[in-house]
This record gives C-alpha cells, sequence and structure tokens, in this order.
C-alpha cells in the first residue's frame, strides 16, 4: 500500500483543497508503456539522450525502472469549505 496527495500550495492552511488518495504501486507493465513514460520524463528534466532509445538510457544510466500509481481510495478535501472537509470520491 501507499498514498499520495495532490494540493493547492498555499501559505494559509485555510485555503489548502486537493486530493488524497490511497492505493498500489506497480511496475509499468508494458515495453510500450515503459518507453512513453521515459520520453515524457527525459522531456520534463531536458535530459539530452541524443539518438539513443530513451527507455535504454534511463535503464543504463539511472539505474531505474518506471512504476505507477494505482488509486484504490480517494477523497477530495477543501479547508476553505470547512476545516479537515473531506468526501470520498
Amino acid at each position: 500500500m501507499a498514498s499520495a496527495s495532490i494540493f493547492s500550495d498555499s501559505t494559509c492552511f485555510h485555503n489548502i483543497k486537493g486530493l488524497q488518495m490511497s492505493g498500489k504501486i506497480e511496475p509499468v507493465p508494458k515495453q510500450k508503456e515503459a518507453f512513453a513514460a521515459a520520453v515524457d520524463y527525459i522531456k520534463k528534466f531536458g535530459i539530452n539522450v541524443g539518438r539513443q532509445n530513451a527507455l535504454k538510457f534511463i535503464v543504463q544510466h539511472f539505474h531505474a525502472s518506471f512504476y505507477r500509481f494505482i488509486p484504490e481510495t480517494v477523497f477530495f478535501m477543501d479547508n476553505s469549505s470547512d476545516f479537515g472537509f473531506r468526501e470520498k470520491l
């Protein structure tokens, strides 16, 4: 089991709203999906891989694999409507 949260940044905790999730983490199952994730990763972080395959580059240089988070329970939380407000989605 794993958990994650996505929320709007605020200097005041009364304005915080976002998602709280629990679920599982698993390896990205297909070569095609892992390759797409690698391409997105190198674009996001501006990594120059030249003409090399993006997935092979990540594996060879960072000794890394790609995983995905599968949410099983998701809550919307919004402190602006009521402090500690959470609603299961």
